[in-house]
């Protein structure tokens, strides 16, 4: 009766483990969406800075009115929540691709195929000892 309970536990944790690796999956994608969406934003602030620096008419006039110094800075401070996010998320990926290959291993370890074989292998024994204890009337 260990055995069986045994051979099912393992079982169980082989699903939860695959069902695990399946969240982990669609995690990793989000994250990586979210990195591409961090570095288009950022590439877009580089622009309008780079921008700005050349001499333009909107950069002359935002000079004159005292606003260049104010551009400038709330792209600076856009430019470096992006780039904390962007950081974040990085480490974020790190983390979630750690787990999905420890989730790997565990699912390496034994496949489901092996883990059903062995639950059928000790329902039949389990079977087979209840017919030779069976009381008989």
């Amino acid at each position: 009766m260990a055995e069986y309970k045994q051979a099912k536990k393992h079982l169980e944790q082989y699903e939860k483990s695959s069902r695990h690796k399946q969240l982990l999956q669609t995690q990793i994608e989000e994250v990586k969406q979210k990195n591409i969406l961090h570095e288009q934003t950022l590439e877009k602030i580089r622009k309008q800075l780079e921008k700005e620096e050349n001499f333009s008419f909107l950069s002359f006039l935002r000079g004159l009115t005292g606003k260049k110094q104010q551009f400038l800075e709330e792209r600076l401070t856009e430019a470096l929540t992006e780039e904390l996010k962007l950081v974040e998320a990085q480490l974020k990926l790190e983390d979630l691709q750690d787990d999905f290959v420890s989730t790997l291993h565990l699912l390496n370890a034994a496949t489901k195929a092996e883990l059903q074989a062995k639950l059928t292998l000790v329902e039949t024994k389990k079977r087979s000892w209840l017919k030779q204890h069976a009381p008989s009337y």
